[in-house]
């Protein structure tokens, strides 16, 4: 799991939901959160102290580059 997929967690959909709003047939507004988790998942991450720089990979960096910046991380 990706960092930002705690962004998920706001919607507190279950599984058949989530396929719902992943396929766009379901427009609920928790749906619509579900589908915005990647800004949620920063937004969370921002107030619980995350590195500024682990955010920057959040906000839509390459994948290669979001997975470089945690293998540093874990390092320190």
């Amino acid at each position: 799991m990706l960092l930002h997929d705690v962004g998920k967690s706001v919607s507190r959909l279950g599984i058949l939901a989530r396929i719902g709003a992943t396929l766009g047939v379901l427009r609920s507004h928790r749906a619509l959160q579900y589908r915005n988790h990647e800004r949620l998942g920063v937004e969370l991450a921002s107030g619980s102290g995350v590195n500024g720089d682990v955010l920057e990979k959040m906000r839509g960096h390459s994948r290669a580059e979001f997975m470089s910046a945690f293998a540093r991380a874990d390092d320190e």
